[in-house]
């Protein structure tokens, strides 16, 4: 349903907008693992990209999808040439430097330099916390667990899962409608993740007190 409505949009003229659907195709296919599709919606939105010649898109927020897909397609010249053309516009928008830390990271880590990776997305996270953004915050702790599960790291991936774990309860119980709650729980990116959440018991008293103010840094500040 979300790929016929996000098609569906090309049927009016939504000018720049048409960036940032597009991009989220290329993040649908890749969610589903379908990196052909993933590839091919990519290579349109950074040819429309271009082509507006725009130095930001309004909702343009999945750069790092598309560079995975261009990474698996083997065109790893376009995949540095997009992050590169992003960092170089980013100008003080905390917002897009998240997307930017986000796609920098599938680098280092297609490159095998976790170390690196870990520290932009750490960075990412760090500012998806200051600006209030949990959706955004839970898929970098996650990507966060999956980097130090890699490196041998089991302690402090359990940690990280567990922050992106209780984010996405907290955000599962906002939604008051139950099929929607349930839907959304059984997500793709979802399931994954909440399947690696750790016990209490292997994640400590303090780890656990810790992931309890995750929760409280991702409720809304009262204006």
């Amino acid at each position: 349903m979300l790929v016929f409505g996000l098609v569906g949009v090309f049927q009016v003229d939504l000018g720049p907008l048409r960036v940032p659907v597009l991009s989220l195709l290329c993040m649908h296919y890749a969610v589903a693992g379908q990196w052909e599709a993933s590839y091919s919606y990519a290579l349109k939105a950074i040819a429309l990209r271009k082509g507006l010649d725009r130095a930001l898109i309004l909702l343009d927020f999945s750069h790092y999808y598309e560079t995975e897909a261009l990474l698996r397609a083997g065109d790893e010249r376009q995949a540095r040439e997009a992050v590169h053309r992003l960092g170089e516009r980013l100008g003080p928008y905390r917002r897009f430097r998240i997307v930017y830390l986000r796609s920098l990271a599938v680098l280092a880590a297609w490159e095998g330099q976790s170390e690196p990776a870990i520290g932009h997305l750490r960075e990412a996270a760090g500012l998806a916390a200051e600006l209030r953004l949990p959706g955004e915050r839970w898929q970098i702790q996650a990507a966060l667990g999956r980097l130090y599960e890699a490196e041998g790291l089991p302690a402090q991936a359990r940690i990280a899962f567990a922050e992106a774990s209780t984010i996405i309860q907290w955000l599962a119980e906002g939604i008051k409608n139950e099929p929607l709650r349930l839907r959304f729980l059984a997500g793709p990116q979802i399931q994954p993740v909440l399947q690696q959440r750790p016990t209490p018991r292997q994640l400590g008293p303090k780890r656990l007190h810790g992931a309890e103010r995750v929760l409280q840094a991702a409720e809304p500040t009262e204006a």
